[in-house]
């Protein structure tokens, strides 16, 4: 976990900002959330959560990160940190959306970091699984267990938000990003997965 991006987060509870403590996230209010061995914290209030286990679960996070780290989705993830590095000023602060395992996140800072152009990153998702998954391979960045219609990220601290085949909030984004800041969204196709629905 990166101490320097949690000035980005917010209290889930009452929105003020927070900070290191320990091991713990605190806002003034002393609200206090805690630091996962991974170096992850869960910023998803109760009231918020609509399942148990919201989000996607353990086996279906361990598919994707085999299926993106044996390189099927190279290409996407190279196109995905060529537009951040157009569109990313210098020391940026980005945000993922819906983060999932981190794979295209450690593309990014990668690509960023190669150019010599290093960034802040905070990645937020629904699922527990995966953010403690993109938390051991992005220990560069900062991950949370947020959604993106709650999402634990301060008023305007985006210069750049991510939001990648995952729903799309349209008043929070606005509200995390800076004026002018961009979006870049991937989104499937009217008919995803069509041929291989086919196939099968």
């Amino acid at each position: 976990m990166n101490p320097a991006c949690a000035g980005g987060l917010r209290c889930p509870v009452c929105g003020r900002a927070l900070a290191v403590f320990g091991r713990a996230l605190r806002c003034a209010q002393n609200h206090s959330f805690d630091i996962a061995k991974e170096g992850y914290v869960n910023l998803l209030p109760i009231q918020k959560r609509h399942a148990a286990a919201p989000g996607d679960g353990r086996e279906m996070v361990a598919a994707r990160r085999a299926f993106l780290q044996a390189g099927h989705y190279d290409l996407f993830r190279s196109a995905l940190a060529e537009l951040c590095l157009r569109f990313a000023p210098q020391n940026a602060h980005i945000v993922d959306a819906g983060c999932g395992e981190g794979s295209y996140d450690q593309t990014v800072l990668a690509a960023l970091a190669a150019a010599g152009r290093p960034a802040q990153l905070i990645g937020f998702d629904l699922a527990k699984p995966a953010v403690r998954l993109a938390a051991r391979l992005a220990p560069q960045a900062l991950f949370a267990v947020g959604g993106s219609f709650c999402a634990p990220v301060a008023d305007g601290w985006a210069d750049v938000l991510l939001n990648v085949f995952s729903p799309f909030a349209a008043a929070e984004f606005a509200r995390m990003l800076r004026p002018g800041g961009p979006v870049i969204c991937a989104v499937p196709t009217p008919r995803p997965l069509c041929g291989l629905k086919q196939v099968l």
